[in-house]
């Protein structure tokens, strides 16, 4: 709208007072999603990694006992063969490769936890000399949404999509 008096012209354009406050709060709406997207993206982060972290100690843990039956198995091919019961020669040296391999595993993995602990660490922005271990040696399913099925999580889901409710009520 354009008023002329004199030699002063005046405008004024409504759209501008109707639209800017509507720009504003999807801009601000934008931000608070996005702020909500990365601490989503840092706890399924340390989530994963925390889950890697046992996956790993879960290993260490059957390496440390296959260590103690090789050593059996070592013990028992060594007494078989000084007895003269040994069918085979070459049992004591497969023991002592399996042995060996055993125990070289074992190096790797604890070296691949402290990689993953650093990496835990690191996401959850822990002092890098802290030694992270799992609290729980076994994995347990936690339910996040207790008593709500899929459709009843879906229907809220899309319901609070603020690009859906903003267009449904224009």
């Amino acid at each position: 709208n354009t008023w002329a008096t004199g030699a002063f012209q005046l405008r004024l354009d409504l759209s501008d007072a109707i639209y800017q406050p509507l720009i504003a709060k999807r801009v601000r709406d934008a931000a608070i999603a996005n702020a909500q997207s990365v601490r989503n993206q840092v706890q399924l982060d340390a989530a994963l990694l925390y889950l890697d972290l046992m996956q790993l100690y879960a290993q260490l843990a059957i390496n440390e006992e296959t260590i103690v039956q090789t050593e059996l198995m070592l013990e028992r091919a060594r007494t078989a063969d000084a007895a003269g019961l040994s069918k085979a020669k070459g049992d004591i040296n497969r023991a002592v490769k399996e042995f060996n391999v055993r125990r070289q595993e074992r190096r790797d993995l604890k070296g691949r936890i402290g990689a993953a602990s650093a990496k835990l660490g690191r996401v959850l922005q822990l002092d890098s000399t802290v030694d992270l271990r799992p609290i729980d040696p076994v994995v347990v399913p936690i339910q996040l949404v207790p008593g709500q099925s899929f459709d009843n999580l879906l229907a809220l889901a899309l319901g609070n999509r603020p690009e859906l409710a903003e267009s449904q009520a224009l």
